[in-house]
């Protein structure tokens, strides 16, 4: 063989041999994105699943306060058709100063539930 051919062949032995550092190093900076988007995803599933969990309760406690609301809004309504009633026997003038004790007691559980909204939200 001649110098040339020897150099040719050289050449394309080292072109492959760059080629094949190149496509390893590829092949390393793929795998560790791979490992990345992985643990990535792992994460945003949890973050999910904890959010999912949170809209959970959140709902549950929506529901219970609407409850309490239409529960509260119809004490309310009670005691003042029968303030007006005993009003309206007693001819004195109308005041709203009588609650119900049920109604007193359904609008501290209203709070509650609304504080407890706020530490969900917060």
């Amino acid at each position: 063989q001649s110098i040339s051919e020897i150099r040719s062949e050289l050449a394309e032995l080292q072109e492959s041999s760059s080629n094949v550092s190149k496509d390893a190093q590829l092949r390393n900076q793929l795998t560790e994105d791979i490992t990345g988007l992985r643990a990535d995803f792992a994460t945003l599933r949890l973050e999910l699943e904890s959010l999912r969990s949170r809209q959970d309760k959140t709902e549950v406690l929506v529901r219970e306060l609407r409850e309490e609301a239409v529960q509260s809004a119809q004490d309310i309504r009670r005691s003042w058709n029968r303030l007006h009633e005993k009003n309206a026997n007693d001819q004195v003038p109308q005041t709203i100063d009588f609650v119900e004790p049920e109604a007193d007691h359904r609008m501290r559980h209203h709070r509650f539930f609304r504080e407890q909204l706020h530490e969900l939200e917060v």
